[in-house]
C-alpha cells in the first residue's frame, strides 16, 4: 500500500510546468527587441496576442501596459495564458486562443489576472505587427482589441522601422 501511495505521489505534476516557457523565432525577437526599449519602465503586463486569419496572414499585437489589454475577458473568462517567453528578462504572456481549451492552473498567472482591470491609455504601448505571405509591418497604435478586426486608423498608424542586428 504504502508503495502504491508513493507512486501516485511520483506521477502529479506540478503546477509549474502548466504555464510553459517557449523561445521567440528570429523574426519576432529582433520585433520584441526593439519593442522593449520603448515600453514604459514598471509595466506589471506585457503580452503577445497571436491571431492567425488565414495561412499566410497574421495578426499580433505587442502590449505593454499598468493593466492588461483584455483582462477584463481574461479574469471573467478564466482564460488564462499557457505559455509565456521572456526576452532579456521582459516576460511576456502568450496568447492565441488556445486559453480557452488548454488553461492555465499557474497560480502566478491566475494571481496577476484576476485584478481589477481598468484600462490606461498614458502608461501602454502598442505595437501591430502585421505578416502577409512573409512581407512584415509594424505600426505603433494606441489602441486595438485581441482577435478582432484592426480598427480603421490602425491602417494609418506609423510605421516603425525595425533595425536589424548583424
Amino acid at each position: 500500500m504504502l508503495l502504491f501511495i508513493l507512486l501516485l505521489l511520483s506521477c502529479k505534476r506540478s503546477d509549474s510546468r502548466l504555464y510553459s516557457k517557449i523561445n521567440l523565432k528570429p523574426e519576432l525577437s529582433i520585433i520584441v527587441d526593439s519593442f522593449i526599449k520603448v515600453i514604459p519602465h514598471g509595466n506589471l503586463y506585457n503580452e503577445i496576442y497571436i491571431d492567425k486569419e488565414d495561412p499566410h496572414n497574421y495578426s499580433i499585437i505587442l502590449y505593454s501596459g499598468k493593466n492588461s489589454l483584455a483582462g477584463k475577458e481574461i479574469k471573467d473568462n478564466k482564460l488564462f495564458p499557457c505559455v509565456y517567453t521572456e526576452y532579456k528578462g521582459v516576460k511576456f504572456s502568450i496568447f492565441s486562443g488556445a486559453e480557452k481549451y488548454f488553461c492555465s492552473n499557474d497560480s502566478t498567472s491566475q494571481t496577476i489576472y484576476n485584478r481589477n482591470y481598468n484600462y490606461d491609455e498614458d502608461n501602454m504601448r502598442l505595437w501591430i505587427v502585421s505578416d502577409s505571405f512573409n512581407i512584415v509591418t509594424v505600426k505603433d497604435y494606441r489602441y486595438a482589441y485581441p482577435f478582432m478586426s484592426l480598427p480603421l486608423g490602425a491602417y494609418k498608424a506609423k510605421i516603425i522601422k525595425i533595425k536589424h542586428n548583424k
